[in-house]
């Protein structure tokens, strides 16, 4: 098992981070993919637009293997 870090970061600032147990990389997908999935519910209609939500994942010694973004933008208009 390999140990990867989940840090959250909202409008480029730290939020919220983890440490996850997993086997490979794609189980740390799958967990990296259901916690972000899980944190915009968390946050119930406290998205708003320009404020994006980037989920980096990274090895223990700090390495980044990849990353989730959640972006927004608002179009004034019709």
């Amino acid at each position: 098992m390999t140990t990867y870090n989940f840090v959250v970061e909202r409008a480029g600032q730290p939020f919220k981070n983890w440490e996850v147990e997993a086997a490979n990389l794609d189980e740390a997908w799958d967990e990296a993919t259901k916690g972000f999935g899980e944190l915009i519910t968390e946050l119930d209609g406290d998205l708003r637009w320009g404020r994006d939500l980037r989920l980096l994942v990274a090895d223990a010694i700090g390495t980044p293997v990849f990353d989730l973004r959640f972006s927004s933008t608002r179009y004034i208009g019709n």
